[in-house]
């Protein structure tokens, strides 16, 4: 599955499902784009443009694919295929059904550099207060409507010249709002700064943890209990931890912090090492790390102190942001349209309000042994982890 069509075999599903964010965060999938849409532009049209599957280093599985398309914009060659936060924030999210547009707006992106997920974010922003009147078309230039393809292209391009209104979407979604006023922060889809991806934590509430506790906040692949696991029978770490973390029932939100936080420190592990979330976390599987690091380096690690690995790398990253003067307690929070219920379609009736967020993200940080009333590292657990010497001016303000 994943060599044929790569992170996009999720599209279908997701916009269906709630998982995928429409029109700004508040839309919803099957009443405002639906299945005639994806019709057009669904998981298998994607994939007609392949030329060539690629991978990454050494990889068998090779996710990603080259891509040739002549778009009416211009010729894509050998392009990158389109992922699943591209396609999905660029086409669904805006009730955009021409693939064309998708394509050429995810080949500028990757031209001028541009994070598709936070720029996608920006146009959808912006296509909302063109909407509600905050925006008009002597600000911008053209019309912004819902599902108009060359609206996306176009915007896309002014942000990557940081032309017109888009020297200011291009600074991102917060920025922008600060900029442009008029309470449109609101309508800004962002954690400390970072755009959201294309999961919606009402569908997989594990999200909510890492989109405003993690180090690096708004981020979808920080690790957790979300992915196929949440909901699941059991829960997977991507190395054997000598514990069973049981189920996280999707809705039951008593212990979902502390299992979050476990498998977050094994998710660092991962990634320090060089290897693939969806190896282990996307399809659920234990992989043996510690043979492997033994078999490369001779060095032996017991479970736990490979736990304690991680834990260590976790805990720098967060005394990184407390020495550059983040509050994560005060400045990470969800936007409020996330939790907002909605009226019907498949997340109708779901209930995640900030006191569940919050309850989960101190019992993450309180499992890490971070003061959960700050999201600061305690002192006692710098020290446990040798980070004293490298915390050294910043010891003082951390909590005992």
């Amino acid at each position: 599955m994943w060599h044929k069509y790569g992170t996009i075999s999720t599209l279908d599903t997701s916009v269906l499902s709630g998982d995928t964010p429409i029109k700004n965060w508040a839309g919803i999938g099957v009443r405002d784009y639906g299945t005639k849409n994806l019709e057009k532009f669904g998981t298998n049209t994607v994939i007609k443009d392949n030329v060539k599957p690629y991978g990454c280093a050494s990889c068998p599985v090779s996710c990603g694919a080259w891509i040739r398309r002549n778009t009416r914009y211009g010729l894509v060659d050998i392009g990158h295929r389109l992922e699943y936060e591209t396609a999905s924030l660029f086409g669904p999210a805006l009730l955009n059904a021409d693939q064309d547009s998708v394509v050429y707006a995810g080949e500028l992106c990757n031209l001028y550099g541009l994070d598709t997920i936070s720029t996608a974010n920006a146009v959808g922003f912006a296509f909302e207060l063109y909407e509600k009147g905050i925006l008009t078309e002597k600000d911008v230039g053209f019309p912004l409507k819902w599902g108009d393809p060359d609206a996306v292209v176009k915007l896309v391009e002014l942000i990557g010249k940081a032309e017109g209104i888009g020297k200011v979407l291009g600074q991102g979604v917060k920025k922008a709002a600060e900029i442009i006023g008029r309470g449109t922060e609101q309508y800004a889809m962002h954690v400390g700064g970072q755009e959201l991806p294309a999961h919606h934590p009402q569908f997989l509430p594990g999200l909510a943890i890492t989109y405003t506790a993690d180090p690096t906040p708004g981020r979808h692949t920080a690790g957790g209990v979300h992915w196929w696991g949440e909901g699941g029978k059991r829960l997977w770490t991507p190395f054997d931890i000598g514990m069973d973390l049981g189920a996280s029932p999707k809705y039951d939100y008593g212990d979902k912090g502390r299992k979050a936080a476990i498998i977050a420190m094994t998710t660092q592990v991962e990634n320090s090492i060089g290897f693939c979330q969806f190896a282990s976390q996307v399809i659920y599987r234990t992989l043996p790390y510690i043979d492997l690091i033994y078999a490369v380096t001779g060095m032996k690690y017991t479970q736990q102190e490979l736990l304690k690995v991680g834990h260590r790398i976790h805990t720098l990253r967060q005394l990184f942001n407390v020495r550059e003067g983040i509050n994560p307690k005060k400045d990470w929070k969800l936007p409020k349209r996330v939790l907002e219920p909605f009226p019907e379609g498949p997340l109708a009736g779901v209930k995640l309000t900030e006191e569940d967020v919050e309850r989960m993200r101190e019992q993450y940080w309180e499992t890490l042994g971070w003061d959960p009333s700050t999201g600061y590292p305690r002192r006692k657990t710098v020290e446990e982890l040798g980070l004293t010497e490298i915390a050294s001016d910043i010891i003082s303000i951390l909590p005992p």
